[in-house]
């Protein structure tokens, strides 16, 4: 840092000094002032000027200096707010201040990607640990020299379940680069989706009843596809011991909303464990009872279907069934509550 430097970037305050200086000198010229006080005027004035211009300089050099070290000195460089002690002028203040934010919005950050990259750890043990069961029967079906293909598709079928759970998760954190919007007849998802649960659902003998589907709704129909077949795969995984699993579906108009009903007739949740089905990880009781849940499907389905702007909820009685509404908006600027 040069002095010449810093006077050429401050060329206005040189500017204006001299503008003044000249019009003082020329103000002492008109009144018929000696030659020598006008001489020792201009020089007063050029030193003074010179010389505080300097010592603002050479404050602003060690401050950043010491800055300057500072920052050299340490490793974690956002952590520079609690190095910068000197805060003498207002501009000083101002600069303290804004690493201040600077490092708030970067523990902001760091802490986010962290929670991100934990979130992912403990889905990917899990996964890795529920994907062994379906491996290892396989691997039993054909040690056995079984001839049941059914039960080898079968367990095909659920690490091909895993697998597509594993890609979703992996991109729900960046949905906005991955889906695209546009206007869906909700009958067509949720064909699409029965034609690929088709043969779980033959097997288990489910009861169908499909109403007023023929609606259209804006969204992403992979996601929407995606999440409708976790919420059918929760459903076979807690239907009832003694009857046949019914499945209803239907659509619901509102003023602002379009509300998609997914009602069965399964094990139910109980009254306290309601509330708690979104949160990652959560198995309930019926998870823990079957060793069937992960925690992580109903968790997802809620995080995409926020990600894309829809809303969804679940009420249920343990015993009796359990009902999904999975609300979406007619605009983007209507506020869904359910």
């Amino acid at each position: 840092m040069s002095f010449y430097r810093y006077l050429k970037e401050h060329w206005i305050f040189s500017l204006c000094f001299a503008f003044i200086g000249l019009s003082l000198e020329a103000i002492l010229f008109l009144f018929n002032f000696y030659t020598w006080v006008m001489i020792y005027f201009a020089v007063v004035c050029v030193l003074g000027y010179l010389g505080s211009m300097y010592m603002e300089y050479n404050h602003s050099k060690r401050y950043l200096k010491d800055l300057q070290e500072k920052t050299d000195a340490i490793e974690d460089r956002y952590l520079l707010y609690e190095m910068t002690l000197m805060d003498d002028t207002q501009e000083q203040q101002i600069l303290k201040d804004i690493f201040y934010k600077m490092e708030v919005s970067m523990n902001e950050k760091v802490s986010h990607y962290k929670d991100n990259v934990q979130d992912y750890k403990e889905y990917m043990e899990t996964w890795v640990h529920e994907i062994k069961i379906p491996l290892a029967t396989q691997r039993m079906i054909l040690a056995n020299g079984a001839e049941d293909v059914a039960e080898l598709g079968s367990q095909i079928d659920r690490i091909e379940g895993y697998v597509e759970q594993a890609l979703f998760y992996a991109r729900s954190n960046e949905v906005e680069k991955d889906y695209l919007v546009t206007t869906i007849v909700m009958q067509d998802v949720v064909n699409e989706v029965l034609r690929k649960e088709r043969k779980r659902l033959r097997e288990k003998q489910v009861g169908l009843s499909l109403e007023d589907l023929d609606v259209e709704v804006m969204s992403d129909a992979k996601w929407i596809a995606f999440i409708l077949g976790q919420l059918i795969d929760n459903c076979i995984k807690y239907a009832p011991a003694e009857e046949p699993l019914k499945l209803k579906m239907f659509c619901e108009k509102k003023a602002e909303v379009v509300v998609f009903h997914l009602i069965d007739n399964g094990l139910g949740i109980k009254a306290s464990e309601v509330d708690r089905v979104f949160e990652k990880g959560f198995t309930g009781t019926n998870g823990r009872i079957g060793k069937k849940s992960t925690g992580f499907g109903l968790y997802l389905c809620k995080k995409l279907a926020n990600r894309l702007g829809h809303e969804i909820a679940i009420k249920s009685k343990e015993g009796e069934g359990t009902e999904v509404m999975l609300a979406f908006p007619v605009s983007s600027m209507t506020k869904i509550a359910l």
